[in-house]
């Protein structure tokens, strides 16, 4: 009983220095005073219902509880940019440095994520290359789909991550998913388009890498109009309160960043003295 008291104990001085620091990285932030102020409320009571609480398993779950409400949103928003990373480096292979610039850049052009940028690429990449693109050409295709997805959804005043989705249907050969981009295509204008690239093959002989040539080749001609509209319209109301989404998306990044190391080894804590007052 003594040993299971110095655990909790130790357990619970730890998450508390633990959380102190999180009060600290927070305040760091200017836009941060509102979070950081639900986040002292929020380890006060979990503090009270802590020290209401008599047993060791109970106390552990608290803990465990406290650490997991306060990190959760900005560990999980690290934890999905770094399995999307893996994702980029992994279809991109040689040229994921190239793209990684061009989304740095665009970015500041546009007040976007790179990151946001950078799972648009991944996305399109996975699909074109499959299709048979070269990792080159998916790349170079990649990176002008994904400025169309932010130009259309500031054209349109649509979320970018419908329109990628939409764009990706497209692609893919679900043309109805383009109607709401202002895109119509249908078989007739796909063969006219391989006819004017040069693919003079009968239907079945078309490759899916020439199929989707085509449909690019389409809806960048149908889009032309919302073409360059994220960069012309920066500094409209709608793009203004984007950028702003997108610095506050940027911070609790970073904070998850800095967290997830100490939130991982609290865990794997928390974990092992549950298994072991479980069993």
């Amino acid at each position: 009983m003594a040993d299971d008291k110095l655990v909790t104990h130790l357990v619970l001085d730890g998450v508390g220095g633990y959380m102190r620091g999180l009060s600290r990285i927070e305040y760091g932030l200017n836009a941060g005073a509102k979070a950081a102020d639900d986040f002292r409320q929020r380890t006060a009571r979990i503090s009270e219902a802590a020290n209401a609480v008599g047993n060791v398993g109970t106390r552990i779950m608290v803990a465990g509880a406290a650490i997991t409400a306060v990190a959760a949103t900005w560990v999980k928003k690290a934890s999905d940019i770094e399995e999307q990373m893996n994702l980029f480096r992994e279809v991109f292979k040689e040229n994921a440095g190239d793209v990684q610039s061009w989304a740095e850049d665009f970015a500041d052009a546009t007040g976007r994520s790179k990151y946001e940028l950078m799972g648009f690429a991944g996305q399109f990449q996975a699909l074109l290359v499959p299709m048979g693109l070269t990792r080159r050409q998916g790349a170079e295709t990649s990176e002008t789909l994904s400025e169309l997805v932010v130009d259309i959804a500031s054209f349109r005043n649509l979320n970018q991550e419908d329109v990628a989705g939409k764009l990706i249907s497209g692609l893919a050969g679900m043309h109805r998913a383009l109607y709401d981009l202002g895109v119509v295509i249908n078989e007739d204008q796909i063969k006219q388009e391989l006819l004017r690239m040069g693919v003079k093959k009968n239907v079945d002989e078309v490759s899916s890498a020439e199929k989707v040539q085509a449909r690019f080749n389409i809806i960048i001609e149908r889009t032309r109009d919302a073409q360059g509209d994220a960069t012309r319209t920066a500094g409209s109301l709608e793009n203004r309160i984007r950028r702003l989404r997108s610095e506050y998306g940027q911070a609790a990044l970073a904070l998850g960043q800095a967290l997830m190391p100490a939130t991982q080894k609290v865990v794997s804590v928390t974990i092992g003295l549950l298994d072991r007052f479980n069993s």
